[in-house]
């Protein structure tokens, strides 16, 4: 089961957006807050067929070529993710620990890291074990990614139930409509590949 503290500080970063960022308003805007969150790390190191397409997606809705960063089956591992909008791995099949996300070493994140969407190509991540990958749980902990309090923690993340038979959500499209900006529940929604095998965890309405 998550840690109630970390649940609690996710929380209280969404209220303290929607109060002083989006008030009166649905949608809970990271841009409109001032955030610098402009780059993608698409981390292929374990097989980059994924990562290839997600890195397409973004260029195609206007990413700018120096904010987004890929690293192909045969390169080095990301380890460090600054100002971070989007990440994509191979989670535990890109040789990374199950616990990768929260050991603080394996990945970190700094800048503006706590508003971007995630996911990694692992069939079970989206159970609260992991079935030895990585968990969602451990996504959203208080110590994810080397932060405190949930500051490094995605805003929302698609992940899996079971063996989605592939990523189970189209990274060309996921990340695609995130970089134009659309709201997280539309990212996750129009993305998927398969219909009952995948979940999306966190505020449906927030955007870049």
């Amino acid at each position: 089961m998550p840690n109630i503290p970390d649940s609690i500080g996710y929380i209280n970063k969404l209220r303290q957006f929607g109060t002083n960022y989006s008030p009166g308003k649905l949608f809970i805007s990271a841009s409109a807050g001032g955030y610098n969150n402009t780059n993608f790390y698409f981390d292929g190191v374990g097989g980059d067929a994924w990562e290839r397409t997600a890195r397409d997606g973004v260029l195609a809705y206007g990413a700018s070529t120096s904010a987004v960063h890929f690293a192909a089956t045969n390169g080095t591992a990301i380890s460090n993710l600054v100002n971070i909008a989007g990440y994509l791995s191979e989670g535990s099949h890109g040789w990374q620990s199950p616990n990768w996300a929260i050991d603080g070493t394996s990945v970190t994140s700094t800048g503006a890291g706590g508003w971007f969407i995630m996911a990694t190509d692992e069939s079970y991540n989206g159970t609260w074990s992991g079935q030895s990958q990585s968990s969602f749980t451990t996504w959203f902990a208080g110590n994810a990614l080397g932060g405190t309090n949930s500051g490094y923690a995605p805003v929302g993340a698609v992940c899996h139930v079971w063996e989605p038979g592939g990523l189970g959500n189209d990274p060309y499209i996921y990340y695609g409509l995130w970089q134009a900006g659309k709201a997280f529940a539309i990212c996750a929604w129009n993305s998927r590949t398969v219909r009952h095998r995948v979940q999306a965890i966190g505020d449906p309405f927030v955007q870049r």
